[in-house]
């Protein structure tokens, strides 16, 4: 079974400094609140940048998980579209695009994060309510540090 949610943020300043956060999955594991490590892997024949992900999280607050699975970053387009790909689990594949949109009379980038998680239906509820909690934590800490760096 197929599913679909799609978040829209508002990030103060350009489409470089935002965008990094996403392109830069370093970057974006540091400010993930469920990612312990990114390690690289390299690159796959296509250039794609490959990194392993470490994570620690609990399921409905009680069942403590540590998945360990491979990300593909694609950057389409530097500081406007980039997707992610991964196998989170077995038989639970995400693949994540996100388009950056600048407005610079504003200097912000509005950030649109389309997902489509594969799995099994039960599974995909609850994962769709982990990556909720969890995108929410992310801009708001990616929010801190822009408010710092100012």
């Amino acid at each position: 079974m197929k599913t679909h949610i799609t978040f829209e943020y508002l990030l103060k300043g350009n489409g470089s400094e935002i965008s990094r956060y996403f392109s830069n999955f370093h970057l974006f594991g540091k400010h993930h609140p469920y990612m312990i490590e990114v390690r690289d892997l390299g690159t796959d024949t296509q250039s794609n940048n490959l990194y392993r992900v470490h994570e620690s999280l609990k399921i409905l607050n009680i069942i403590s998980m540590k998945p360990c699975y491979d990300v593909k970053v694609i950057i389409l387009q530097p500081y406007k579209h980039i997707q992610y790909d991964s196998e989170v689990s077995k038989g639970i594949f995400l693949h994540i695009d996100y388009t950056f949109i600048e407005d610079t009379t504003t200097n912000c980038v509005k950030v649109i994060e389309a997902m489509e998680l594969t799995g099994y239906p039960f599974i995909n509820t609850i994962f769709i309510n982990l990556l909720k909690k969890s995108r929410r934590l992310l801009i708001e800490s990616i929010k801190r540090e822009l408010k710092r760096n100012k």
